[in-house]
Formats: C-alpha cells, structure tokens, sequence
C-alpha cells in the first residue's frame, strides 16, 4: 500500500510540468539548494511539515529533500490543497496525505500521519498555523523531547507560540519565520495583494469597480488587501483595533470605522485579522442583498459560519467554495471558502515569486535549529532569524528581476555605522511600511523588472530606499523609484553615469517640440565604414539616396536604442535631425540649437553638417527635389515617415521625375550588427484618481469625435496616445513613461496592439472587456483588413504623426483622412486633479532644487571640485528622496561656461569640466512624479558676475516675466505671444533659437503638442486652451563663453479682467514651478515697477510653499530663505 493519501495519484505529470515553471519564478529556493546541496545540511532531519499544499510547496519540500531531509506532508487547510502538486510530490516517495475538500476528520487524520508515516517519527517540524505543532505537544508529548524545533509560518501560528512561550507551555524552540522582512513585509503584503481578487473574482466574477468594501484588520495583509480592492476601483472601509494601523489607514486615505455601523453599506467583506468573531449574525442580518464575504486570515473563526448555517432559511451551493446563504429576512449572502482561506480555497493563493521568499526563510530556520548543537536555541523559546539571513533572502531574488545594488563606500558605512556588506537593518527593524502605494505610480504597480537604486545622502525626505537589500526587494515589489535597464537607466536617474546614450526625433513629432533636450555630448566617432556598408546595400535596392529620420515609427521623442539609427549611422547624438546619404554624399540636416554639438561630432571626412534656417541652407525634404538628380530614387523606410510629409515630398519630387521608394527592411538595421532589442517591459495602470478621467470616458469622448467627422474610427500611433487614453504606463523609452503599442478605436470595437507578457492582470483587469487585446506584431495585418472592410467612403481618420506605412496598411490615401490628432488634443487639456497633481509635485520638485543649490554653493564656496555630471547626480539623489518619484523626465542639463551656451549639452562624466564658481552654471532638469511632470530651468552665478552677465540674465527675465503676466483673448496662439519673451532681448540687439515654450504632459511625455510658444508657423495652429500646460524658457547663448535661460511650467488659466470685449473671454498663466531666480544677477535699473513687483511676490510665494518642506534640511532652509529675502 503507498505511503501516501492524495485525490488523484495519475495528476502527478501535470503537477510536475508546474513544478518546473514554478521553480524559474522561485528563485530564492533554488538558489539555496545550488548554495547548500553539495553541504547536505538537513542531512538526518525528519521533517513533520504541515503547510497549504501546492505547487510553491512542492519546490520547498524538493529543496528540503535536495539538502538532505526526509520529509512528510500534509496541508495545514481543508481547501487550499492543490491536487496535482500533492500527487506530483507523493509519486517522488514523499509521504503526502492531502487533498482538496478534506473534512474536517480527514483533516485530523492527515496530520496524524506526518506524524506516525516515519517509523521513528520526527525530529523537525514546519507549520503554518500551529495545528501540526499542538497535536505533538497535545498527543505526542513523548516525541517533543528529540525534536530539535519547529519553524512556524504564519501570523496566527506565531500568536499562538508567543503566547504560549508567555505561559510556559510551549515545549520546543521555535523561530518565528513570519515576522523576517522578507516573508511578512512580501507574502503578506504584496502575495494577498494579488490573491485576494483572484480568489474573489473566480469565484463571483463581480465587477469590484463602484464597490464598497469592508477590509476587517490593516496589519501587513489587510494592507495588501485593502490597496488590491481600492486598485479595482472599490471605496474601501477598514475596521480596526489597533490606534496606530488605524491612523496608518486614515493617513492612507481610506475610512476607519467600526463594523457594526458600517455592515449595511458594503458589498464585499473581508476579514484578515487572526482573531475570532470579526463577522457575527448582527452583521450578516444588516448585510445588503448578496453581499459578498470572504476570509483571508488563517483560521474560519473570523467569520461566524456557524450563525450562518443555523439560521439560513436555505443554502445553495453555486460551485465548489461558493454558497449563498438565504436568511429569514429574505436577504442573501455569498460566503466563499466556508470562511476559510479565499486565495486558497477560490484561487491558486500567492505568485510563486512571491513564495520563494517565504520558503527561504522556512528552509534557513530548519537548517538553523537543525544545525543548533550548542543550544543557542532553547526550549520554551521564540526566535527571529538574524537580519543577515532576511538580507540573504532578498539578495537571492534580486537577480530575476534585473536589480544592481549600489555598494556603501567605506566612507558612506563608516557615516552610517553600518558594515559595507551590511546587514543595513537594526535587528529591531520589522519593515513597518506606509499603508498606501506612493501611486508606486510608486506600483503608479508598474515595473517589477529593472529596478536599481541610488544610495542618497543624509538629508530630509530620505527613504528606506538605500543599499539594503530588503528594503530594495520591498521597493521592487511595490514599484518605488523606478530605475530602468539599457537607455532606461540613462532615462530615470542613472543616465550620467553612461557615456554612449543618443537620443533623436522624428521630423514630425520635432515640428511639435522647439526644446526636445539632447543626450550626454560623446566624441567624435568615425562611421566611414557604417555609410560605405548602407550605400552598397542602396545600389543593391536600386536607390539613389536613403533618408534616415530622427524618430521611430511612433514619432517618439526619445526612442528606445534600438530605434537610435540616425545617432547610429551619424554618430550624432543629438535629438533633432535627419540624414541624407547619397552615393557619394553624407549629409546631416540640423537646426541652430545643435550646430556646435554636431560640429564636435560629426567625422567631417564623411559627414557635411547642413545648418538649417541659415541662408541658403535647404531643409532634407528640399534637398532631395532642388539638389538630387532628375528621377532619382529616394529610398525610405515607409514607417519612419509621416503619411503627411511623405505626399509633401512626393508632390515635389514628382515634379522631376523622381519618386519615394518604400523599402520594407530598414538598410541600417541591416548595417548594424549589434542592434540592440526592443524592450517590452512589464505595464502598470495609472488609477483613475490619480488620471482624473476613467479610459471608459476617454474613449467615449474620442468616439464622439470620429462621430462628428462623419469617420469610422482612429489609429492612436504615439505611444503617450495610447498611454493616455488607456490610463496604463510602462518604461520601455527613454524618459517617458510609456510603452510600445498601437490603438484602433473604431465605433464598433476598441483594439489595443501590445505585447502579451508585458500586462499582468491588473491590466487586463483595468482594460476590462471593452478593450480587444491583440499582438504588437499583427498591427500592420489588421490595418489592411480593416482598410478592406471599409465601405465607400468610409475613412480612418489617422494623425498627422502618422506613418506612410500606416496609411499604406489601410488601403491607401483614399481609406484615410490626415487630422491632427483628436488624442493628442484632448490630452493637452488638463482636468482638475491632473492640474492639482501639476502643482503639489511642482512643490516638491522646488524642495529637491533648493537642496541641491543650497548644497553646490556650499561646496564651491568650500573650494571643493563638483564637475557637471557629478552635480547632475547629486539633482538626481536629491529627486529620488521625494514621494512619488518615478525618474527623470529627461537628461539633465549641467552646463558650466562654455558649456552652458550648447543649448541641449548633457555631460560627458568621462570628461565634463568641474563647475567654475566664476562662471555662469545652467541647470535645465526635471523630474516624472506618479502625479505630475517638471521641467525647470535655472542660471546661477556662485562667484562676482561680469556686467554682460547680469544685463543678458535681466532681459531673459523680463521676458520670462512678461510671458507669465501676459492677459490675452481666447483664440490667441504661443506664435502671437512669442514675441512678448524676445521684446525685452530685441531691446539690446539680442535673441536665442529656440522656442520659448513647449506642452507637456501629465507624468506622460515631457514635451506634448499641439501647443507650443514659439515664431515657428506650427505653433500658429493651435490656440492656448484653458488648462493647457506649457513652458515659459526664453534664454540667451553667447557661443563659446556661456548661456543663460529661465524656465517654468505654467498652467493656462481664465483671467479676471474688468471688461470682455467681444465676448470671448481672456486668459493668463499661472505658474507651476517653486524655485527662487537670482537676484543678485538682475539688474534692477532696467526692471519695471510692475517687473519687480512680480519678482519679489514670487518670491514670497515660493517660500509659503516650499520652506515647509526643509525644516529638516537648514542648510537648504536658510539658502531658500536668504535668496527670497534678497529684493528689487
């Protein structure tokens, strides 16, 4: 007879194919047995295991038995057993007795025999819960004297042992595996965070959005629990006994109340407290009709089942672990799990990933007590696992989800106290974290993959996200300070330690963007063999020239670096441009803000620099019809293109004979042999109270619009497009928080093209059934159905950013109608909570800015070296401290001298100069919040300014100033308002090439369209809109000396006047960004009255709302004060 007892013995192949996907998530697990095996260290233990048995615990009891136990087995809940695991582990020999649906007998029994299956019994124990340790100690008393200890898993258990070991009952020593980081702080937190909806939503299939829910208990899996069910979209109550998780809720935003006055409002309960008689007939008779109620904590006694079944008129029994309870008031509830574990009971319970942690803890405390031949562990006693292990644990995770700790430098421990290879926390520390997720954005769940983190330096707002590992895996889970892999790195905090990083734009999306920032100056590279490699791959196409934009086929301003050819083929880094390579020409097409970084860069033996807007210097698109031969052949990828430019060009270059071939296989892809992939990280949804807007609404609204121009739906080409409309965000591009994607919204369906494995279910979940996922790669074949299906006269409309190969894909210029696009105008239009995120992370912003100024004065004045790139990094440690930080929004700008009149320098850390204290420093940097984007740009002199200085700074100012106090009529566009930033710089015969202005989005693209200020005819197109959020940067550059420009973010907003002519209504700014502008560099003499006024108010206004932020920061406080107090 087998030495096992599971449900179905012939399950044992479907549970190992399990296993082994198990076992990839489960890092942790199999990392000690790759560490431990060859040591055998559970050699001779006989471990009486009693813990939930599924596939997670299959890979634990492998691990046990990989490093030398025999084991036995049974589950520690009558519905949480799953049965191909049990049968794949007890077709291994190891004794399991388990099967899902046990009675509450049966539950006993197999208990009995993990106790009674080995001949000499047991000398180990492992449980969840207590039941496996109390028989011993209730029935089995004569084993506890050669059992070495037993390692507990859950909060219940450990209430019990400690209450035991209080009365002097408990007979073993027992470690406490619940409470290490890694386990309570992790499966209890992050695991019910994802298993309690699963388990809710196989069972009812309720929609959970509108809800009200009632979450009973706010420890760390109330925690969890409560931000899963407010993530769907619930209101959710918690009760509460404990006064300081009751103010952890409060302070989280959710209400605290108590059950007896709440029961009759909610929809949904569960109860996660350990305790009995949460739930009672009192409450199940105030219930609403069908109310749901579930359990998540250990035992069945939170809620009273016992009431329920005694006084139910009836029961029916819907599908297994799901009944609806009829009570004599004619009310139903719908109880799942009998009360037991729901996760378990309805679902598959906690990732596997998540598990692993867990095990390890379970798997070190058996070798612990195992290996315990001195009796450091005593009998009657309750133990922790050193901080050394917890660390251990989060290490061995870390590696799967591409996470690079940063080392304490000797200096930075000694500071701390701390060893340099830790533990970094006190053996007191129990990972108490905030109830609410800084969304994690911070989980904002977003990434879990790609998360590397900055250790900052003393200061105020300073987090727990330091070297430790345990709070660093802590911060991986729940998506804080997000840091990515490849060009993400450089994107979001890292990028000035990097020195190769190129960042470009396409033409479209440039005509949009007067101020997209460049990338970290490189040097000079030598392409000659790249261009001789792309022309022998042009005659071979039978082209007499090939075109290679800036952009992607997204029109992305920052693309990926796979999408990086133009900085590829050129080695010019800069993100405006387009080359043109002829059979015997090179030719980089580029405006007046990079003349001097592509001069630097350029290999001028192979490349000619064409310095657009200058005289006689023809745009790309004019070179090839004015400059080309006659019927030449002009060679393109078709998806690199705008449909709109492309009929431009083919009009012109029809006109002699030439024509735009369309190659399908980009030529430079070709060339480059280490191309590197296309990232596809994992997708996190932006909460509609953080949005503002639901994507149902969104949708309805752009609907609406392809209603009124008599069209049949949208193709949503940009990235921040689809972002937006979809209330999603991701990180595969530099900068902005977007993903690789297209949209199809069509009056009948919604399509979304993305890539499977970067949605979880949180996504799906949040994109609901409204939404049609199919794959990135089947856009195109779609396009060309859909252009098939549609009848006469039936259009698509597309934007003006699209590509010719989008068009093409429809069937045509005849299937489409090029509009600007109706996405790109909704967004620009900001709603009240997307307004007030702008400004409270514009506050928080001006706090990391003062710090990092106070501290640059400080230490130039100190005679101390900071080179540019070194300041960058110190911005950046600064940001990272503040809540809600997601990473930069662009790189940033560190420009000391010479440096400084490079409009888009970035620093090279290789070789950049320190900061001249007798030099102008221009700082233009700016930070992605899970509620707002910054963009600030400030100019500082640290020593004695010249005279030209000071004069240059007030006229930028007075132009800066007249933008912000500008009052004008509705209708009125940045091109018109342009001229108020130039008027004061026209004065002394001076001017800057760049726009003065650019949109940006909301923690979306840090430069949006369609409004801009700015004397391009682009931005007369578009007129300023109410809540419309956009820069105010004039400047002034004195080539190879130095540059000076000021900039804030400013909001559109209805101005107060006296009278209304014609009606129309006026409009004003009101500015976002808090940070104080150097007085000391303003010549007063040439100010107005109405000029200083404003200066001086400001002023006052930023130290009402930033000084409260540095009453822990003096040196910053009194920096902030000094500089608002100085007047003109």
């Amino acid at each position: 007879m087998p030495n096992y007892k599971v449900a179905d013995i012939s399950l044992a192949a479907f549970g190992r194919k399990e296993i082994e996907i198990a076992e990839g998530e489960m890092p942790g697990l199999m990392a000690l047995r790759t560490k431990y095996g060859s040591e055998q260290p559970l050699k001779g233990a006989r471990i009486a295991g009693s813990l939930h048995m599924t596939i997670q615990t299959a890979v634990l009891i492998e691990t046990l038995t990989a490093l030398g136990a025999q084991v036995t087995w049974a589950s520690c809940n009558i519905f949480s057993t799953q049965d191909h695991a049990a049968a794949a582990i007890a077709a291994t020999g190891v004794p399991v007795f388990a099967w899902k649906g046990e009675t509450e007998e049966e539950y006993d029994w197999c208990l009995e025999q993990t106790i009674t299956a080995h001949p000499e019994g047991p000398n180990m124990i492992l449980d969840d819960g207590g039941d496996l340790t109390w028989l011993v100690h209730d029935k089995h008393p004569e084993l506890l004297e050669k059992i070495k200890g037993v390692s507990e898993e859950t909060t219940t258990g450990v209430h019990i042992l400690y209450s035991a070991m209080k009365k002097g009952t408990l007979k073993l020593p027992a470690i406490n595996v619940n409470d290490s980081v890694t386990k309570s702080k992790f499966d209890n937190y992050y695991g019910c965070r994802e298993s309690l909806v699963d388990g809710i939503k196989r069972a009812t299939d309720v929609m959970l959005g509108g809800k009200v829910a009632i979450v009973a208990g706010f420890g760390d899996v109330g925690k969890g629990c409560a931000e899963s069910l407010r993530g769907y979209g619930c209101r959710v109550i918690v009760t509460e006994i404990d006064p300081i998780n009751a103010l952890q809720a409060s302070m989280a935003g959710y209400q605290v109340d108590i059950m007896d006055d709440v029961a009759s409002q909610a929809d949904i309960f569960v109860t996660t407290t350990g305790c009995r008689d949460i739930i009672t007939g009192k409450h199940f008779e105030a219930m609403k009709d069908d109310a749901i109620v579930c359990n998540i904590g250990h035992f069945d006694i939170e809620i009273d089942v016992a009431w329920l079944k005694a006084n139910a008129q009836s029961v029916s029994n819907i599908k297994p672990q799901v009944d609806r309870y009829t009570l004599k008031n004619g009310k139903r509830i719908i109880l799942l799990a009998e009360g037991r574990l729901v996760n378990l009971g309805c679902a598959t319970g906690h990732p596997s990933f998540i598990m692993s942690a867990s095990f390890c803890n379970q798997t070190l405390a058996q070798i612990a007590l195992w290996n315990d031949n001195n009796g450091q562990y005593k009998r009657g006693e309750v133990y922790m696992l050193p901080k050394e292990l917890d660390e251990e644990v989060a290490l061995a995770h870390l590696g799967r989800l591409n996470v690079r700790l940063t080392k304490l430098t000797k200096v930075q421990a000694d500071y701390l106290d701390l060893p340099v290879d830790g533990p970094y926390k006190r053996d007191t520390y129990s990972a108490k974290r905030p109830a609410a997720s800084t969304l994690r954005l911070s989980r904002l769940h977003t990434s879990i993959s790609s998360v590397a983190v900055a250790k900052v330096s003393p200061s105020p707002f300073t987090s727990n996200i330091s070297s430790s590992r345990g709070s660093l895996l802590q911060a991986s889970g729940k998506g804080v300070a997000l840091r990515f892999s490849g060009p993400q790195q450089q994107a979001f905090g890292l990028q000035h330690l990097n020195t190769s990083r190129s960042t470009s734009t396409s033409a479209s999306s440039a005509s949009n963007n007067d101020d997209d920032m460049g990338a970290i100056a490189t040097g000079r590279v030598d392409t000659t063999q790249r261009v001789q490699a792309l022309r022998q791959l042009m005659s071979k196409h039978g082209v007499t020239a090939y075109v290679i934009p800036s952009g992607d086929e997204h029109a992305s301003e920052y693309p990926a670096e796979s999408d990086l050819r133009r900085g590829y083929i050129t080695g010019f880094t800069g993100s405006a441009g387009s080359a043109v390579v002829t059979t015997n020409k090179a030719l980089l097409f580029t405006d007046g803000r990079y003349f001097l970084q592509a001069g630097q860069q350029l290999e001028p033996s192979v490349w000619t620099l064409m310095k657009q807007g200058e005289p006689s210097v023809p745009t790309w698109q004019e070179y090839l019809s004015k400059n080309l031969p006659a019927n030449s052949k002009i060679g393109m990828d078709a998806s690199l293109i705008s449909a709109d430019d492309a009929k431009d060009i083919t009009a012109e270059l029809s006109k002699i004979g030439s024509s735009l071939v369309p190659i399908r296989e980009n030529l430079v892809d070709q060339v480059w042999t280490e191309r590197p992939s296309r990232p596809g990280q994992p997708i996190f949804v932006l909460k509609d109270e953080i949005a503002g807007r639901s994507s149902s609404d969104k949708i309805r609204e752009l609907r609406d619009e392809i209603k009124k121009k008599s069209a049949h739906g949208f193709v949503a080409n940009m990235l921040d497009e689809v972002a937006w409309l979809f209330n999603l965000r991701g990180t595969d591009v530099p900068y902005n928080p977007v993903f690789f994607s297209f949209a199809l919204v069509l009056l009948e369906k919604v399509l979304l093209y993305v890539n499977d494995h970067q949605l979880d279910n949180d996504v799906k979940n949040a994109l609901g059934s409204e939404v049609t996922l199919r794959p990135y790669a089947e856009f195109y074949n779609d396009l060309h159905k859909v252009g098939a299906e549609l009848g006469d006269g039936h259009k698509i409309l597309i934007g003006k950013s699209a590509s010719l190969a989008v068009q093409e894909a429809l069937g045509g210029a005849s299937k489409v109608e090029i509009v600007r696009s109706i996405v790109v105008d909704q967004k620009s239009i900001k709603n009240d909570v997307e307004l007030e995120g702008f400004r409270q992370s514009h506050i928080r912003d001006g706090a990391a800015l003062c710090q990092y100024f106070a501290w640059l004065e400080e230490q130039l004045h100190a005679g101390k070296k900071v080179t540019e790139s070194e300041g960058a990094d110190k911005l950046s440690q600064f940001r990272q401290s503040l809540p809600h930080f997601r990473g930069e929004s662009f790189t940033t700008i560190s420009s000391t001298g010479p440096n400084g009149a490079i409009i888009h320098y970035s620093p090279d850390p290789s070789s950049c100069p320190a900061i001249d204290v007798n030099e102008i420093y221009l700082c233009d940097s700016g930070a992605q919040f899970t509620d707002g984007t910054t963009d600030v740009t400030r100019t500082w002199h640290f020593g004695k300014p010249a005279p030209e200085h000071i004069r240059a700074f007030t006229r930028v100012l007075q132009g800066h100033i007249a933008i912000d106090r500008a009052i004008f009529p509705k209708g009125t566009t940045g091109y018109l308002l342009d001229v108020l930033a130039r008027r004061a710089l026209w004065e002394d015969g001076l001017d800057y090439r760049h726009g003065t202005g650019h949109g940006v989005g909301h923690f979306l693209n840090v430069h949006e369209g369609p409004q801009g200020i700015g004397t391009r005819a682009v931005f007369n197109e578009t007129s300023l809109k109410e809540n419309m959020v956009i820069s105010n940067e004039p400047g002034y550059y004195e080539d190879g000396k130095w540059g000076i420009r000021i900039e804030n973010l400013v909001i559109v907003r209805p101005a107060k006047t006296p009278n209304n002519f014609g009606s129309k209504g006026y409009l004003t700014f009101e500015h976002l960004t808090m940070c104080p502008i150097q007085v000391s560099l303003v010549d007063a003499d040439l100010l107005t009255r109405e000029d200083k006024q404003w200066l001086n108010e400001y002023h006052e206004e930023v130290l009402a709302k930033v000084g409260p932020l540095l009453k822990e920061d003096k040196r910053a406080q009194e920096w902030l004060k000094r500089q608002c107090a100085a007047k003109v």
